[in-house]
């Protein structure tokens, strides 16, 4: 079975221009796992990790915002990822888990800034997203060119085997952007756009409401 247990606390201020946001949390993870291959086989895991968040919004003038966000999270391995009794259904193709395992951890970092330009009817809009991944978990397979013994899991592999079992690899970064630049309509040009829309969508029911009646006369002529 899987016991968790999810805790948070938060902390926050604010001022007429500035927001700040503090979140903190942690994570009790219990897995009592029974193995029944090769032998039966009773694991129990205790797993503690932490995730955070921090928000930080600014608005120096009524015209423009700065916001800037980070949060960090971990996720724990499964039981498959962690098991760590080998399957020897085929003795050449392996399969078994990693009781080393990290978990996984993801950082992410946001940054909004606003515009408002009042002289050209417009506004300007920044987002930058930055995301790293630590310790990711990945499949892993190794061939093996003579006999072997794995003390991680009290196995000898015979020559011409492969393993496939899991690894933690590199950290992992992507960065994003996005910028966008609005202009405002006047709102005179807006009416105009908003009643001319409303004559279209007049002249298309009357049409469709005409050629309803026209087939329903057709219809009665006919019989």
């Amino acid at each position: 079975y899987n016991f968790s247990y999810f805790g948070n606390i938060e902390l926050s201020q604010y001022q007429k221009n500035r927001q700040i946001r503090l979140k903190g949390g942690i994570h009790y993870q219990l897995l009592n796992r029974v193995e029944r291959f090769p032998i039966r086989k009773q694991t129990k895991d205790h797993f503690i990790n932490f995730d955070g968040e921090f928000h930080l919004q600014l608005e120096p003038s009524p015209t423009h915002s700065i916001l800037v966000w980070y949060r960090f999270s971990a996720l724990q391995a499964t039981a498959d990822q962690l098991r760590d009794v080998i399957d020897n259904t085929n003795p050449l193709s392996l399969k078994a888990g990693n009781p080393n395992l990290k978990p996984r951890k993801i950082h992410r970092l946001t940054l909004n800034y606003n515009k408002i330009l009042a002289k050209q009817a417009a506004a300007f809009k920044t987002k930058i997203y930055l995301d790293v991944e630590q310790d990711p978990i990945a499949s892993n397979s190794r061939y093996f060119i003579q006999t072997e013994y794995l003390p991680e899991y009290d196995y000898t592999v015979v020559q011409g085997a492969t393993l496939y079992t899991f690894e933690n690899t590199k950290p992992k970064y992507a960065l994003h952007t996005n910028i966008d630049f609005e202009k405002f309509k006047p709102n005179i040009q807006k009416a105009i756009q908003n009643e001319k829309k409303f004559c279209e969508d007049l002249e298309k029911l009357k049409n469709e409401l005409g050629s309803n009646v026209g087939i329903l006369i057709d219809s009665i002529i006919e019989k």
